[in-house]
């Protein structure tokens, strides 16, 4: 049987949802930033680059990973998705641990100081998205998105630079994100919007003034 053009765009949505999950971002966001043509680039031999990847992948991946299985399998959270709103305060809980692991661990190495407003800009927006959902559900896959957009545009800023093309880029992904969120039923528009907003405005905050 054929597949019809809205079961594909809704496999489409599943697949983006899943390549877009919010704990790829940090990894995402440091590559861009190594990339970037700018001081950073320069400023971090390639071991460094690495064990900050390593860093990230290991506490924003590998090991959140670990304990949501641990929580899945104790029936704590009912999918690694964590799509209900009364279970998001384990993600949240468990992602603010870590990040608070990750910017001691940067803090004892030689890095540019944007890293370490991206990890505290991080945190806010996961703050506050823990007080929005006690309420409502913000998109915080959106949230992710924005936050790397936020880090982008704040580092052209910063160091006034023309990084349009990566920022576009970064749009781009969030623009397939929403789609992939609305197209799956996760949230409204304004849970998407809402959760876009909050993660630019608080990474280009804490660029701008910690970076």
């Amino acid at each position: 049987m054929p597949l019809s053009w809205n079961n594909f765009e809704r496999r489409t949505a599943q697949v983006l949802s899943i390549v877009f999950q919010p704990m790829f971002m940090p990894l995402l966001t440091a590559w861009m930033l190594f990339n970037s043509h700018t001081y950073i680039e320069f400023a971090a031999t390639t071991v460094l680059k690495r064990f900050v990847y390593a860093t990230l992948l290991l506490n924003t991946v590998i090991l959140p990973v670990i304990v949501f299985g641990i929580l899945l399998n104790r029936k704590i959270i009912t999918t690694y998705h964590i799509d209900k709103r009364e279970e998001r305060k384990y993600a949240f809980l468990v992602t603010i641990i870590f990040m608070l692991i990750t910017y001691y661990i940067f803090q004892k190495v030689r890095l540019p100081g944007i890293f370490n407003a991206m990890i505290i800009g991080g945190m806010v927006s996961i703050l506050i998205s823990a007080i929005i959902t006690l309420w409502w559900k913000i998109s915080i896959h959106m949230m992710g998105v924005g936050g790397v957009v936020g880090s982008i545009a704040g580092l052209s800023m910063l160091v006034q630079t023309d990084l349009t093309a990566m920022i576009f880029f970064s749009i781009f992904i969030s623009g397939l994100t929403g789609f992939a969120r609305l197209k799956v039923f996760a949230h409204t528009p304004a849970q998407v919007y809402c959760g876009f907003t909050l993660g630019v405005v608080s990474m280009l905050v804490s660029v701008l003034y910690m970076g």
